[in-house]
């Protein structure tokens, strides 16, 4: 806890530094990122005062497919660099891997790992990943650390799900405002597939809930939403939900017939809550 409240505390220090943090970092040359980095450093330099073992958890961290080697892949080198300066152990905890193709991100994450007193990766893809990389040491493959989540599931927020619902999770895949590598055909035929589906189910009476975790994943459902005929519309029997909690999502889910996601954690939430879930799949991880 000490080093959640002094790692959130330097956060908050030096939120006008990560304001610029990925312009700057795209272009390490910048002389402008040399006294960023220096203060940056000083910061959490303090915050690792008195740590035992900081982690990195879950989610897709060794990646350079947002922002390049100078995203992901730099923050962690640094974090395990300085970390081993100070003397501290670092931990990967069931980490996803990939995609990861430039040779710096790579180098960079490799580095990182060499550092680690533990690796975990949550799929046999991630552990493949991080072996072509040339990381020599242990790996273990261990599930996403959502599947540890104790869930009772209580009364129903947000949304008004209950019998007959069914919950849709869009996710602005290949869409230019979100997507590094933009699609618009391939966009626009998703969400068409997407809005044919939320019709036909409106069609048997049931409810439809579209939602996203965050605003700007909820850019998919409302273009889902405006595809939808004026009498699909009308209907009454669907509504975007905004879950803006752990807790709300999984009342959300565990309160549906059954879920269509796209995001990784739609799917894995919905099978911790036990609701039957149909993957749409926009890379591997969906499928493993």
């Amino acid at each position: 806890m000490g080093f959640a409240r002094r790692a959130t505390a330097a956060v908050k220090r030096t939120s006008w530094l990560r304001s610029v943090d990925y312009g700057v970092r795209k272009s390490p040359s910048n002389l402008l990122g040399v006294p960023r980095e220096r203060l940056f450093f000083g910061y959490m330099w303090q915050a690792l005062s008195g740590v035992d073992l900081p982690g990195v958890a879950s989610s897709d961290q060794m990646i350079d497919f947002v922002g390049g080697a100078w995203e992901f892949p730099y923050t962690h080198c640094r974090w395990a660099l300085l970390a081993g300066l100070r003397g501290v152990r670092v931990a990967f905890m069931s980490v996803g891997a990939g995609p990861l193709d430039g040779w710096l991100a790579r180098f960079l994450v490799r580095t990182a790992l060499s550092r680690a007193a533990h690796v975990s990766v949550r799929d046999q893809g991630s552990r493949e990943i991080v072996c072509d990389l040339g990381f020599k040491g242990d790996i273990e493959v261990s599930p996403d650390l959502a599947f540890s989540l104790l869930w009772i599931a209580r009364v129903p927020c947000g949304a008004k799900v209950g019998a007959g619902v069914v919950v849709i999770n869009p996710m602005p895949v290949f869409d230019a405002r979100y997507w590094p590598t933009a699609d618009a055909d391939r966009y626009r035929r998703y969400l068409d597939a997407l809005a044919e589906l939320s019709a036909a189910i409106v069609a048997t009476g049931k409810r439809v809930v579209l939602f996203g975790t965050r605003a700007a994943r909820e850019w998919a459902a409302d273009d889902v939403l405006v595809r939808l005929s004026s009498d699909v519309q009308a209907s009454g029997r669907i509504e975007l939900a905004r879950p803006r909690t752990l807790e709300q999502l999984l009342e959300l889910l565990s309160h549906s017939d059954f879920v269509v996601a796209t995001r990784f954690h739609g799917i894995l939430l919905s099978l911790l809550v036990g609701t039957p879930v149909v993957r749409v799949c926009y890379y591997g991880i969906s499928r493993d």
